[in-house]
């Protein structure tokens, strides 16, 4: 009977354990980014004079190249905000 037990123990610890790893590791993650907050928070400098167009293009294209980098960095798929339904993805904030 404790051959049965110990086995059993044995395997969730195995089971639970490969799981972690798996999702720690291995599995692509899914992030959300407000795109709409951001690029609104952009027009909003460009109406008020703290910015140029020519930087708010390059802000734009600098928050492009950092999303695709830490999508390669960080094994991840990242949706806009409005395409996702059950919010249970981890939100990528850009602050600027």
């Amino acid at each position: 009977m404790w051959q049965i037990v110990q086995t059993a123990l044995i395997s969730l610890v195995v089971s639970v354990s490969s799981i972690f790893v798996y999702d720690k590791y291995f599995s692509t993650k899914i992030y959300v980014f407000d795109y709409e907050a951001y690029f609104e928070g952009l027009m909003e400098r460009l109406k008020k004079g703290e910015i140029t167009q020519d930087q708010a293009i390059k802000e734009a294209q600098e928050v492009k190249e950092e999303l695709n980098k830490f999508s390669k960095k960080h094994k991840a798929i990242i949706l806009f905000k409005t395409s996702v339904i059950d919010g249970t993805a981890k939100e990528i904030k850009i602050n600027r």
